[in-house]
C-alpha cells in the first residue's frame, strides 16, 4: 500500500500534549503534537479526532482549538478542519470541510446544535424579571459536564464555598435598562459560558478573603470612632506595594491629576474650549489671573461628570449622596494639575467652586470627585461598553449552530469575554 507524506498543522498551537486520531488511517492509530509534525498516511483524512492529554494540570485550563491543516507534501493539496471550540480528554470528531453556510448544511449534528440551543433559550428565560434576593445556587452542576469528572467534583466543592457567602442583593427591572434572564449564577449556563476555572477558583479565593477580612475588621474597629480622615487606614487590610504608595500618596494634587492619565477613565479628559464653560470664568479670575489666556492657549482641561447629574442612587433602599462634577487640569510641563472643582453641574450661591485654597475642603472635593470617578467607570466604561456591548454578539452567536462560520468570530472573542 502506497504511503503519502503529510504536514499536520494545529492552529493555535499548544504546549500541552493533543493527540489526533485518523479512523481510517493504519487501525486507528494517534499521533501526539507538540507542534507541526510530518506523518504518513494510506490515503487523505476524510475526518479526524482530536483531544487533549488527561491531568490534573491541564483540569484547571481551557484551550480552544480554531483550526487542524493537513497538508500533503506530494500534491500540495491543503485539507481543513474546522474546530472552534474548546478541546478536552474526551475527544472531539470533526469531518473535513465541514464549516458551511446554513442553507448548504442540512446534517444531522447542525439539526441537533441548533434544537440544544432553543433548549437553552427557553432554559434561560430570556425576559425581563426580578431575580429573588438571594439567589439559589444550582443543584445540577454535574449535568453540565461528564458525570464524575475530576473537573466537575473540583467546581462543585468550589460551588459549595461561594454558596456560603451569597450576594445579598435584589434587581429590580427598570424600562429601557437590559433584561435579566432566569438563573441565579452562572453554574446554571452551559459549561462552555462558564467563567474559566482558574477565575472560578480566584472569585471563591476572594469571596473568602474578604468576608474575613470584613470580619476582622468589625472586631478590631469595635467602638472606635473616627476623629481624622487618616483613620480611613483602619479599614485597610492585606496591603499591596500599590495600595501602599497610593495610601502614601493620594493627598497630593500631583498624584491626584496622575489618576486622570493613568486611571480608568482617560478618554474624559477634553479641551476646556471658550464657549462651553460650566465654571464660571469670573470666579476663577478670583484666584488665577491669567485663566481665559491659559484656556485660549489650550493648557486648560476638564473632566465633566454630567452623566451621573440627578441620579438617584441607593443601596439596599439607602439613599445615597451623588456628585456630577466638573474638574479643571492645567497643564504644566509633562503633568495635570487640578485647579477647579464644581461638584454640581449647575453654578450657583449652593454650588461653590474650589481651589487649593481651600486646604481640607480642596481635599474634601477630590474625594467627591474620585467617588464619581468609581461610579462612571463601573456603570459606563466597564459595563455598558465592556459588558453590554461585547456580550450581546456573544450571546446572539451561541444561538447559532456550532457549525456556523460566525463561530470564527465567536473563537475570537472569548479570551476577552472570560
Amino acid at each position: 500500500m502506497k504511503m503519502e507524506s503529510y504536514k499536520v498543522e494545529i492552529i493555535p498551537g499548544t504546549s500541552d500534549s493533543v493527540y489526533i486520531t485518523f479512523p481510517k488511517n493504519q487501525g486507528k492509530k494517534e499521533y501526539l503534537f507538540l507542534d507541526a509534525l510530518t506523518i504518513e498516511l494510506s490515503e487523505a483524512p476524510k475526518e479526524i479526532t482530536i483531544r487533549r492529554e488527561r491531568s490534573w494540570r491541564r483540569t484547571f485550563r481551557s484551550w480552544r482549538c480554531m483550526y487542524v491543516t493537513i497538508t500533503s507534501l506530494d500534491s500540495g493539496k491543503e485539507l481543513y478542519f474546522p474546530v472552534f471550540r474548546e478541546i478536552d480528554s474526551t475527544g472531539l470528531t470533526i469531518k473535513e470541510n465541514s464549516a458551511k453556510l446554513p442553507h448548504n448544511d442540512t446534517s444531522e449534528e447542525r439539526k441537533e446544535s441548533l434544537l440544544n440551543n432553543l433548549k437553552f433559550r427557553e432554559t434561560i428565560d430570556h425576559h425581563a424579571r426580578v431575580p429573588d434576593p438571594v439567589p439559589a445556587m444550582s443543584s445540577n452542576v454535574a449535568e453540565a459536564s461528564p458525570t464524575g469528572s475530576r473537573q466537575n467534583i473540583f467546581l462543585s466543592i468550589i460551588q459549595g464555598i461561594i454558596s456560603i457567602f451569597p450576594e445579598q442583593l435584589h434587581f429590580t427591572y427598570k424600562p429601557g435598562l437590559p433584561g435579566f434572564v432566569r438563573g441565579g449564577n452562572f453554574f446554571e449556563l452551559p459549561k462552555e459560558l462558564w467563567f474559566e476555572t482558574v477565575k472560578i477558583v480566584t472569585l471563591a479565593y476572594n469571596a473568602v478573603k474578604i468576608e474575613a477580612q470584613t470580619i476582622f475588621l468589625k472586631l478590631w474597629n469595635f467602638r472606635r470612632k473616627w476623629e481624622e480622615i487618616d483613620d480611613i487606614k483602619n479599614v485597610f487590610w492585606f496591603p499591596s506595594k500599590k495600595a501602599a504608595y497610593v495610601a502614601k500618596n493620594w493627598k497630593e494634587d500631583t498624584f491626584f491629576g496622575k489618576q486622570f492619565l493613568h486611571g480608568c477613565n482617560p478618554i474624559m479628559i477634553e479641551k476646556y474650549k471658550e464657549g462651553q464653560q460650566k465654571i464660571p470664568v469670573e470666579t476663577l479670575e478670583k484666584v488665577y489671573p491669567d485663566i481665559e489666556e491659559n484656556i485660549k492657549n489650550g493648557r486648560i482641561y476638564v473632566v465633566d461628570y454630567w452623566i451621573l447629574d440627578k441620579i438617584a442612587a441607593a443601596i439596599f433602599d439607602t439613599p445615597q449622596f451623588l456628585a456630577a462634577p466638573i474638574v479643571l487640569l492645567q497643564q504644566t510641563a509633562n503633568e495635570l494639575n487640578p485647579i477647579a472643582i464644581q461638584l454640581k453641574q449647575e453654578p450657583g450661591e449652593d454650588n461653590p467652586v474650589f481651589t487649593p485654597q481651600d486646604n481640607k475642603a480642596w481635599l474634601l472635593a477630590k474625594i467627591w470627585v474620585r467617588n464619581s470617578d468609581f461610579y462612571y467607570h463601573e456603570l459606563v466604561s466597564h459595563l455598558l461598553r465592556t459588558h453590554l456591548m461585547g456580550e450581546i454578539f456573544f450571546i446572539a452567536s451561541y444561538y447559532m449552530a456550532d457549525q456556523h462560520p460566525i463561530s470564527r468570530i465567536k473563537g475570537d472573542l472569548c479570551p476577552f469575554l472570560q
